[in-house]
């Protein structure tokens, strides 16, 4: 899935906070995979 690979995307590129707040957001909806 794109969990964690979209996750670690977003860390490598530098903004763990805004990149994290909008990842987290369509993991709600889909509320499959919770970090």
């Amino acid at each position: 899935m794109l969990d964690r690979d979209g996750f670690h995307r977003l860390a490598a590129i530098g903004r763990p906070s805004q990149s994290f707040a909008f990842f987290l957001q369509p993991i709600e909806l889909k509320g499959g995979v919770r970090i």
